[in-house]
């Protein structure tokens, strides 16, 4: 009787012994996470390292990268290991700590300084995103961190303010429009969430319609704050019907079928 007590407390430490990150990453599916990793040389992290919050991504979502992302990965190892610190922070971050527009730094660093991560939260909490990534499982526990399943990869990254992603050719109309109403300076603050329109957009105006804007401040005005929302709505948290209250004061409804490659927006 001795002995069979012994192999029962013996059996039940076993079994409650945790997975470290690797083991629980393989145990939820995400191979390609681990394979990447391993490739980025941060096997040892996950396995005796941390305690680290990863960010982590299905194998769907990494298939789901550009084919010319995916090849790159395979050959630019810093890409690789920045893309994938991007998703470990150093610090165990449970969800019932997540806050709305909350940063969170990446083991990633950009100028010496870490890449934060941006935390969204939509319908009363039961929609959570990373930086627009939907985490559709979360709070799953290992041995020297935490783990939340999200269902798109990290990246691109975010590097740039708002004025810099405007200043790529497609912006250029847009751009003008911004710095002749006077908005520049603003768009460095935030959390914006602006649906820009590109120069493909404003050239379906009506002939002479962009003119006649430029040369009219109020009605400038009027129509880029159309298209200027306070803080950060990522595509995630779409559904049709969803109102958003922009800066000119009138509703933006979004329409959507469901699909991510079918969205358009109506003012009310």
């Amino acid at each position: 009787m001795q002995v069979v007590c012994v192999c029962l407390c013996l059996l039940t430490v076993t079994f409650g012994q945790q997975h470290n990150l690797e083991e629980l990453a393989q145990g939820l599916g995400a191979t390609t996470f681990v394979e990447l990793a391993t490739d980025a040389a941060m096997a040892d992290m996950l396995t005796m390292g941390g305690p680290f919050t990863i960010f982590c991504p299905t194998n769907e979502a990494f298939e789901n990268l550009p084919g010319d992302v995916r090849e790159r990965m395979k050959t630019d190892k810093q890409m690789l290991m920045d893309i994938m610190k991007y998703h470990l922070t150093s610090s165990m971050m449970m969800s019932s700590h997540f806050t709305n527009e909350m940063m969170s730094d990446s083991m990633m660093m950009m100028d010496g300084m870490p890449v934060g991560i941006r935390i969204n939260m939509y319908m009363d909490g039961m929609l959570m995103t990373a930086d627009g990534s939907h985490i559709i499982k979360a709070d799953q526990m290992a041995s020297n961190g935490i783990i939340h399943m999200v269902d798109r990869v990290l990246f691109p990254m975010p590097m740039k303010s708002i004025p810099e992603e405007f200043m790529e050719p497609e912006f250029s109309y847009l751009m003008t429009a911004i710095k002749t109403a006077g908005f520049a300076s603003s768009l460095t603050g935030g959390p914006f969430t602006i649906f820009a329109p590109t120069n493909e957009a404003f050239m379906k105006l009506p002939p002479g319609e962009i003119q006649k804007l430029m040369a009219n401040k109020t009605a400038l005005t009027d129509v880029l704050t159309y298209h200027m929302v306070e803080g950060t709505f990522w595509s995630a948290s779409f559904h049709n019907g969803m109102p958003i209250h922009t800066f000119e004061g009138e509703n933006l409804m979004i329409m959507t079928d469901g699909s991510k490659n079918s969205l358009s927006l109506s003012f009310s």
